[in-house]
């Protein structure tokens, strides 16, 4: 049976369509990624750790800031998208920027149950930009 999104997906205006079951995942789960990196945590009623760590009020250094927001969103992943495994978020250490903040997702990509592919991700935080499958 062809995958044909989400819960949520298919009944919203979020359709999945896909050549194939891989190709559909992977989009399903572009699109809850793009969800959770653009709320803030704390802002959902029905949980207060979904969506991305609040940047502005960040006071650590900058590589404790980094890794603080690597951690977060890393648990984030972990808790909300299940279909991804082995989830390891980097912040793009090398071209950093004020308006600039490009984190990159790895992951075992899991259709239907089962372990397919390695996955990346890639987002910038600061700029309402989508998210890609790499």
């Amino acid at each position: 049976m062809a995958y044909k999104g989400s819960l949520f997906e298919r009944l919203s205006s979020k359709r999945v369509d896909g050549a194939n079951d891989e190709e559909a995942v992977t989009q399903s789960v572009v699109n809850n990624i793009r969800s959770l990196l653009s709320s803030n945590a704390g802002s959902a009623e029905i949980a207060d750790d979904y969506g991305k760590p609040d940047l502005h009020n960040v006071n650590l250094s900058q590589d404790e800031s980094i890794r603080f927001i690597e951690r977060r969103l890393e648990i984030s992943l972990n808790k909300y998208e299940p279909r991804l495994s082995n989830i390891r978020v980097f912040v793009d250490r090398d071209n950093p920027g004020p308006t600039d903040l490009r984190v990159f997702i790895e992951g075992v990509l899991n259709i239907k149950g089962v372990a397919k592919k390695k996955a990346v991700f890639s987002a910038n935080l600061f700029k309402n930009e989508l998210v890609k499958a790499l």
